[in-house]
């Protein structure tokens, strides 16, 4: 893909998120004309490089993430901030969820004056959904009107994340189809649609996390000062949003250490290299951790619920043994999907909610999913 186009396509797919911010009422009272009119659009397009012949495959990822926008945006469109949400929660609730840690910063201008459940998360993601709340406000928008469109905020990212993928599953030595059929994927997944009305940082985590993911590869093939500041400001970025975005160092290190083992004679180099990356990564991701040690004494990472307890489970079953137990539960249950194989496969088509409906249909999705994941795996081969 061209950076040019690629950064035209960019813009006009946040253009097109704030129309339908803007027009969300009208387009959900014609819904079906909005349907109808989307999908006359694809079907030109189709039609247009068919009989131009234009098969390049940069055209054909254009369109399959147009159908991930599409998705996307006909799933917020039909699901509010309080539905199928993890810890959001209310701006007046007692309980300090992502909701109200956004709007905390929004009102007040300050960091939270504690770090009680979720305001132990760093401020990245809460930063910006509480400058999307002022610049709404300013504009006169309506409040609640305006947390709804945090919405805006989270399928952005999502679509980020089928661009950014894109840009790394082009870096693997995998054939054409499988590159297709991986974007598709991406595109298609309920996880990732989920994810684009999800009001909590998890999205902007995942969209950070292949934002860094995509750097360190530039940088391994030109470790250049530049390469080196934008994957530390990038990681930084990253455990600013979450904490567990630090999980990165590992590969990070090892690539390091890789390209000396490569390289022996810019051993030197490097080191300056790596000590650069850690005084601009470190300081930039875990600030608001020190803040809280300094003011709070920890910084208080909520433990896990007793109902989530799975320790009775011995290690082969919660790591080992994929399938045991399978489809005891259809849909995602914690605990009793204990192993972390078939967690794994079911949350990324429910999540964890249950839905309502025949229950052939999440079976054969299910089944879908585990058989296209073993498939994959074994198409990648990574440079």
């Amino acid at each position: 893909m061209k950076n040019k186009h690629l950064l035209f396509f960019i813009i006009g797919m946040i253009i097109w998120e704030l129309l339908i911010y803007c027009l969300e009422s009208y387009i959900n009272e014609y819904l079906i004309i909005f349907l109808l009119s989307a999908i006359s659009i694809s079907f030109v397009v189709l039609l247009y490089l068919f009989l131009t012949k234009k098969y390049k495959k940069e055209y054909f990822i254009y369109i399959i993430f147009i159908f991930g926008i599409l998705l996307r945006t006909l799933y917020i469109l039909k699901t509010s901030i309080y539905e199928r949400q993890h810890d959001v929660l209310t701006i007046d609730s007692k309980t300090n969820g992502h909701l109200k840690y956004i709007y905390l910063l929004f009102n007040t201008h300050k960091l939270p004056t504690n770090n009680e459940w979720q305001f132990y998360h760093p401020p990245f993601y809460h930063f910006i959904g509480a400058l999307w709340l002022k610049l709404n406000t300013l504009i006169g928008v309506d409040l609640y009107k305006a947390l709804e469109g945090l919405q805006v905020l989270s399928i952005t990212f999502s679509n980020l994340i089928m661009v950014i993928s894109a840009k790394i599953i082009s870096k693997l030595k995998i054939k054409r189809l499988t590159e297709m059929l991986l974007n598709t994927f991406i595109a298609a997944n309920p996880f990732f649609i989920l994810l684009a009305g999800c009001i909590n940082n998890d999205c902007l985590l995942i969209l950070m996390q292949l934002i860094v993911i995509y750097l360190l590869i530039k940088w391994y093939k030109k470790n250049n000062l530049s390469s080196t500041i934008l994957l530390a400001i990038s990681t930084g970025l990253c455990i600013m949003t979450k904490l567990n975005g630090i999980i990165l160092i590992i590969p990070i290190m090892y690539m390091f250490i890789k390209k000396y083992f490569e390289k022996k004679k810019n051993l030197f180099l490097l080191i300056k290299q790596f000590i650069l990356f850690i005084i601009i990564s470190m300081p930039l991701g875990l600030w608001y951790q020190i803040r809280n040690i300094i003011l709070f004494g920890n910084n208080k990472v909520p433990r896990p619920a007793k109902w989530l307890y799975i320790g009775n489970h011995s290690l082969s079953e919660r790591y080992l043994i994929p399938f045991k137990d399978f489809f005891k539960n259809i849909y995602c249950q914690v605990p009793e999907d204990y192993n972390i194989f078939t967690y794994l496969i079911k949350s990324s088509v429910f999540d964890e909610y249950k839905y309502k409906g025949a229950e052939i249909i999440p079976i054969l999705l299910l089944i879908v999913n585990t058989i296209l994941i073993i498939l994959y795996i074994m198409q990648l081969k990574i440079c």
